[in-house]
C-alpha cells in the first residue's frame, strides 16, 4: 500500500495520467472527422462569412426561402465569426484542430476545478474521467460547446464562493455571462443555475434570523444575500449587453414552445438507455445523491441543481453534459479531504497542468496528422455530402428554388450558394409546424399537400429517403443525376 502510494504521489505518473486524459477524448472524435461531418458546422460558417461581408448581423433568415419572411437572429454569432475566419485562414484543416483544442480545453478545466473543489488529485482523475465518458459525445464543433466550459466555469466560481464565504468569486460571473450570452443562447442555464444559488442565499439569510434548522450547512459559508441578488441583477444586464439587446430572449421562448424538435431530431431525444454512457449518467446522480446522503448535509442548492439538471438531461442527449458537469462537482464536493495537505510546489510544478493539455493537443494532433490531411477530410466529406451533386446542379444551372431535406441543409448552404435552402438546423427560424411538414415529406407521408415542395423546380435529397422512391415514380418529376448518397430529380415543364 505504501508503495502504490508513492507511486500514486509522483508528479511524473500524474502528468502522464493527465496526459492520457486529455489525449482520449479528442482523439475519440478526430479519427471520426467529426469536426467535418457535423451538418451545422457549414452554414454557422456561412453565416460567419456573411457577417464579416456586410459589417452587420442579421434579422431574418438570410441563405433560407423564408429570408424576408420570418425573423432570425445570430444569436451565436461570435462563434460564428470565429470558426469563418479560421477555415478562410487555414482551410478545412482548421476545423479538427479546433474541435481538438477545444474538447482538450473542456477536459482540462473540467480536471483543474474538480482538482481544486475535491482537494485531491485521483479523486479528481477518476471522477473527471467518468463524466467526461458519459457526455463525451455531446461536444461538437459548435457553440454549445463553449455553453458546457462556461459552466464548469461558472460552477466552480458558485462553489469556491459558499467553500469560502467570499463573494468577490461571484463578481467574475457578470463579465462570463457577457461572453456567453453572445456565443450561444444556452447561456440560460447558467442564468437558472445562478438564479438557484441567490434563491439558497435568500433562503439561508431568511432562516438564520429565524432559526429554521433545514437551512444550516456546516460545510457551506453564509454569503450576504443582499450582494448575491445583485450580482443577480448584473447577471441578467449582462446577457443583454450585445447587438441583439433582450431580443435574445424572444429566441428562448421561441424554444420552448417548439416541443417538435425533441420528437424528431434523434440529438434532442430522451435518453433510451441502449448506450453505456446513458447508465454511467444515471449512476453519476444516483451515487451524488447517496453521498449527499450519507454525509446527513442538507444542502437546498446541491439537491435542486441536481433534480434540475437531471429533468434537463434525461430529457434531451444532447444535454447530458448538463448534468454529469454537476453531478461530477456535488461528487468532488462531498468527497473533499481537508485532511490532505497541499505540499508547496516548486515554480516549475505549476506549470506541469499547462505543459500536459499541450502534450495532449501535440500528441491528438501528431498521431492523426493522417486524418487531418486535406484529401482525407475531402474523402470523409464526400462520402456524407452530396459534393458531386452540387457540382451537377451548378454545371447545368437548374432553375430554383429548391427543396432539400433537414440533414443536408447546413452543408447546401455553404457548398450550393446562390440557391436559398427551403429547410436546415435552425429550427428557431422554421418552427415546428413547417419542420413537421418537412420530415412527413422525406418519409414519403402527405408529400402532395406540401407547399414548399409544390413550388420547387428541383429536389435534392438522399437516395434512400422514402420521397426519393415517390418521386422515381412520380409523372411529374424526372430523375437527372443519382450518385452513390444523392439524387437529384427536376420538375418536367
Amino acid at each position: 500500500m505504501t508503495y502504490l502510494r508513492k507511486i500514486g504521489s509522483s508528479l511524473t505518473v500524474q502528468a502522464l495520467a493527465l496526459v492520457a486524459y486529455l489525449v482520449w477524448t479528442p482523439w475519440y472524435f478526430l479519427r471520426g472527422h467529426a469536426a467535418v461531418l457535423d451538418p451545422d458546422i457549414w452554414w454557422h460558417m456561412r453565416v460567419g462569412d456573411w457577417i464579416l461581408e456586410n459589417r452587420a448581423l442579421p434579422h431574418t433568415g438570410i441563405y433560407s426561402q423564408l429570408a424576408g419572411h420570418k425573423p432570425w437572429i445570430a444569436y451565436s454569432w461570435l462563434f460564428e465569426v470565429a470558426v469563418s475566419r479560421l477555415y478562410h485562414w487555414f482551410g478545412i484543416v482548421a476545423l479538427p484542430v479546433s474541435l481538438v483544442c477545444l474538447q482538450a480545453s473542456i477536459a482540462f478545466v473540467l480536471f483543474w476545478t474538480l482538482r481544486r473543489v475535491a482537494n485531491g488529485f485521483w479523486r479528481a482523475w477518476m471522477i473527471a474521467v467518468v463524466a467526461m465518458f458519459a457526455f463525451r459525445e455531446t461536444v461538437p464543433l459548435r457553440p454549445s460547446s463553449f455553453t458546457i466550459l462556461f459552466f464548469i466555469v461558472e460552477l466552480a466560481l458558485i462553489l469556491e464562493a459558499r467553500r469560502t464565504g467570499n463573494v468577490r468569486w461571484l463578481y467574475w460571473l457578470p463579465p462570463l455571462m457577457l461572453l456567453w450570452a453572445n456565443i450561444h443562447i444556452q447561456f440560460v442555464y447558467g442564468v437558472f443555475v445562478f438564479g438557484l444559488f441567490t434563491l439558497d442565499a435568500f433562503l439561508r439569510s431568511i432562516g438564520a434570523s429565524r432559526n429554521w434548522r433545514w437551512t444550516r450547512d456546516q460545510e457551506a459559508r453564509e454569503l450576504p444575500s443582499q450582494t448575491v441578488e445583485i450580482v443577480m441583477v448584473a447577471v441578467l444586464v449582462a446577457t443583454c449587453i450585445g447587438p441583439y439587446f433582450i431580443h435574445i430572449y424572444g429566441v428562448i421562448f421561441g424554444y420552448a414552445r417548439n416541443t417538435m424538435q425533441y420528437d424528431t431530431i434523434i440529438e434532442l431525444a430522451a435518453m433510451t438507455f441502449r448506450a453505456p454512457a446513458h447508465f454511467v449518467e444515471l449512476f453519476m446522480v444516483a451515487a451524488v445523491f447517496f453521498l449527499k446522503g450519507w454525509r446527513r448535509r442538507v444542502d437546498f442548492f446541491g439537491i435542486m441543481l441536481l433534480l434540475s439538471c437531471a429533468a434537463v438531461s434525461f430529457r434531451s442527449t444532447r444535454d447530458a453534459w448538463f448534468l454529469c458537469v454537476a453531478a461530477a462537482l456535488m461528487a468532488a464536493e462531498a468527497l473533499r479531504s481537508e485532511m490532505e495537505q497541499k505540499k508547496k510546489e516548486a515554480a516549475w510544478q505549476r506549470w506541469i497542468p499547462a505543459a500536459a493539455l499541450v502534450a495532449g493537443i501535440a500528441i491528438c494532433i501528431g498521431a492523426g496528422s493522417r486524418a487531418l490531411k486535406t484529401q482525407s477530410l475531402f474523402d470523409a466529406i464526400d462520402a456524407e455530402y452530396p459534393i458531386r451533386a452540387t457540382e451537377y446542379v451548378r454545371e447545368h444551372h437548374l432553375q430554383g428554388p429548391m427543396y432539400n431535406t433537414f440533414n443536408w441543409g447546413g452543408f447546401l448552404i455553404f457548398n450550393l450558394r446562390g440557391y436559398p435552402v427551403s429547410i436546415d438546423g435552425r429550427t428557431d427560424l422554421y418552427g415546428s409546424a413547417y419542420t413537421s411538414e418537412a420530415f412527413l415529406t422525406v418519409n414519403g407521408r402527405d408529400w402532395n399537400s406540401d407547399a414548399t415542395l409544390a413550388r420547387a423546380n428541383f429536389v435534392l435529397l438522399e437516395k434512400t429517403l422514402p420521397l426519393a422512391s415517390v418521386l422515381a415514380a412520380d409523372p411529374q418529376f424526372q430523375l437527372v443525376y443519382a450518385d452513390q448518397i444523392a439524387a437529384v430529380f427536376v420538375r418536367k415543364r
